[in-house]
């Protein structure tokens, strides 16, 4: 009779958590030495952006091309430094399927440099972009009643559509290696 009736909760638990499994949305996750007196992206600003390269945990390999757009001016001092619309390039640096015991998935890009008009690059790869699949929270409830359930549940995988919104916020500044007098100057060149 104890033996049935743990094969039952089983059985239960393990239908109910089938139905809680679902593709997670996206979450972005987001530089720090700045000479003095240059101009700079403040630590905290955000990037919004439109995904342009469809991923997923279970398809991507690392090295793939990604590219976003960006959907919102960067400003600095009033001046745009990197123009809405403009599409940032990069490559895949980690590509992580989802594991048991509830581990969600992780993919994580890093962006090229962009060019500023007067020739200088922006570096944009000292921190990667990170997409993350949720914990499967079924699995930890499970294992709750029934110990060691959860290990047999696996995490949430990665699967960014193109076309997707997401934001990136700097952790760190970004030195632009242009003195903030000439930032003006600096942007108008070679347009």
């Amino acid at each position: 009779m104890e033996k049935r009736f743990f094969l039952l909760m089983f059985t239960v638990l393990f239908v109910m958590g089938s139905f809680f499994i679902m593709e997670s949305p996206c979450y972005a996750e987001a530089q720090n030495e700045v000479v003095p007196g240059n101009a700079f992206i403040a630590k905290g600003t955000v990037f919004h952006f439109e995904l342009m390269t469809a991923l997923d945990s279970k398809t991507s390999k690392v090295g793939d091309p990604v590219e976003m757009k960006l959907l919102n001016d960067i400003v600095v001092d009033n001046v745009v430094v990197i123009p809405a619309q403009t599409v940032l390039t990069g490559k895949l640096k980690k590509v992580q399927a989802s594991k048991l015991a509830g581990q969600g998935a992780v993919i994580r890009a890093l962006l090229n440099d962009y060019i500023l008009p007067n020739g200088s690059a922006l570096v944009l790869n000292k921190k990667d972009v990170k997409f993350k699949g949720d914990r499967s929270y079924t699995g930890i409830a499970s294992s709750v009643l029934l110990p060691l359930s959860g290990l047999f549940f696996k995490g949430k995988q990665v699967k960014c559509p193109e076309g997707m919104n997401f934001e990136y916020t700097l952790e760190d500044d970004i030195d632009l290696g242009i003195k903030s007098n000439g930032l003006a100057q600096a942007m108008k060149q070679n347009v």
